[in-house]
């Protein structure tokens, strides 16, 4: 019982060691994560980081021991009409009764970049391309089994990351982390999820080719869920929330656009969840999932004004399974879609 209060304690000092941490960095230096998540997560508007068992970024560590079945998947998607794609293929499963691990190899492609000057167009233009290959390695763990109805997992995850830009190329490393806390309502067949999830607690390092290097800030979320059981109506639904960052790190996220004292022009206003608590609902991202029979799924998620759809097939007694999501844009819709398989 000491070394579990040791745990306790550790995790508890990280956590506050990095809502006060102050390292100078860069607000856009991992922006761009959201397109790794998986059609299931994509369609819910990233909004299950409470009840997702995920190996992919933006996922809680955590969440991995909560099912003993292995998993393998892989997804693609296509961005605003193939003007770039990304691609990815996971696996978790357990280690034991308590543990489990995931692993996730996420791939961005940009092809066919045109290069030439503004003014001068030539008859054959040159192309080149962009890429960004992420390796993440998670692994989670039950910290507590408090009653036969409440437990308090634990996890953490290494994410390894090189960025191939057409003159440069950069280096990432980094490390995640998460605790959550998990409700079973046998009575009335329904199951809850509290956790905080911790990105670039160690505030990532980024190194890139020509001497230059920056730091990604931490991001501290909050995730709720809960799920539940319909049996009258054949199914199952289950309401998803994870709060904007608690530390307002977010970049252009965290700004609104006022005019200057001169009336000319906007410029950004950064805002906090302290100083606006309704930003806690309003850049919150939200998410709804229905399951009949536990073959077809549908779901919705809002994400920063956005909405997503999505839906999911599973056969073979839900060892298999097929996620589609739509994702709208300013520019073109989004499509995701993923294969999975498990087993024991």
């Amino acid at each position: 019982m000491r070394e579990k209060l040791k745990t306790v304690s550790f995790i508890v000092l990280w956590l506050s060691g990095c809502l006060y941490a102050q390292v100078v960095g860069n607000d856009y230096a991992d922006d761009n994560l959201d397109i790794f998540l998986l059609p299931k997560s994509a369609a819910l508007g990233g909004a299950d980081m409470a009840l997702d068992r995920s190996a992919q970024p933006l996922g809680n560590p955590a969440n991995l021991p909560t099912d003993s079945m292995r998993e393998v998947s892989l997804s693609y998607a296509d961005y605003f009409q193939n003007t770039y794609s990304t691609s990815s293929v996971s696996y978790m499963g357990p280690i034991d009764g308590r543990s489990a691990i995931g692993i996730s190899i996420s791939y961005l492609l940009v092809p066919g970049i045109e290069l030439y000057s503004d003014t001068v167009i030539p008859a054959n233009v040159p192309t080149a391309s962009a890429s960004d290959i992420l390796l993440r390695v998670g692994y989670g763990f039950t910290l507590l089994q408090l009653s036969n109805t409440v437990a308090v997992n634990a996890g953490a995850a290494i994410n390894a990351e090189r960025l191939g830009l057409i003159d440069y190329t950069g280096y990432e490393i980094g490390a995640d982390g998460g605790v959550n806390f998990l409700f079973d309502f046998r009575q009335i067949a329904a199951n809850a999820a509290a956790g905080l999830t911790v990105n670039n607690m160690t505030t990532s390092y980024i190194r890139w080719s020509g001497d230059y290097q920056e730091y990604a800030y931490p991001h501290v979320y909050l995730g709720l869920g809960w799920h539940q059981a319909i049996p009258y109506l054949y199914g199952e639904y289950s309401l998803h929330y994870v709060s904007p960052d608690l530390l307002s790190n977010e970049g252009v996220n965290t700004t609104d656009n006022i005019t200057d004292s001169s009336g000319s022009e906007t410029v950004p206003a950064t805002q906090s969840i302290k100083s606006n608590p309704s930003l806690l609902l309003s850049s919150a991202r939200w998410g709804a999932e229905y399951t009949l029979m536990k073959v077809v799924s549908v779901r919705v998620g809002l994400n920063d004004g956005y909405f997503s759809f999505g839906g999911g097939i599973h056969f073979l007694r839900n060892r298999a399974s097929i996620d589609l999501a739509y994702l709208q844009n300013d520019l073109a819709p989004t499509y995701k879609l993923s294969v999975t398989y498990r087993w024991f």
